[in-house]
């Protein structure tokens, strides 16, 4: 969903504060070997020493993304909203900024033929309605491939419409 274009008038009215809410993700498809045949779902297991745990990599995506990133309630990492503002804006919104790209796939390789491999976001960029929404088997096929690969599948995240 692309984000909305910024104003070109100064808004009428003050702003309305963005709705954050501090949450896990969920996490009932992200688990942790915690023995043998025993698995809990990562912000579970996060919360059993916070301070370390937070802190580490997820191993469901070849540990790119930190695991306080994943479970913001539980690390307490939330991201701070912006009170709203009290008076109208005197100026056009400016558009928010952010990129929409791929992980980087370098380590997420796809068998392509006997000893043959290529990165996972260019395998999916072959047929993309089909491959992005397959599963990736690079963390026992939990992961939709579209959330790996977000500008090769056209699965960014929208921005906030400016105010």
């Amino acid at each position: 969903i692309p984000s909305m274009p910024p104003s070109n008038e100064p808004s009428r009215v003050p702003s309305i504060p963005p709705s954050y809410e501090c949450i896990d993700i969920d996490d009932s498809k992200i688990l942790i070997a915690v023995g043998q045949n025993q698995f809990v779902p990562i912000c579970e297991w996060a919360s059993n020493n916070i301070k370390e745990r937070c802190e580490e990599k997820c191993p469901c995506d070849g540990y790119k993304t930190p695991i306080k990133n994943l479970c913001r309630k539980t690390c307490n990492n939330c991201i701070p909203s912006m009170p709203p503002s009290n008076e109208p804006s005197r100026v056009p919104s400016i558009p928010p900024s952010y990129e929409c790209i791929d992980i980087d796939d370098s380590k997420i390789l796809i068998a392509v033929g006997q000893n043959q491999f290529v990165p996972i976001c260019e395998w999916a960029s072959n047929n993309i309605k089909e491959r992005c929404e397959e599963k990736c088997p690079c963390d026992g096929y939990k992961t939709p491939i579209k959330n790996l690969c977000r500008k090769t599948c056209n699965n960014c995240i929208p921005s906030m419409p400016p105010s």
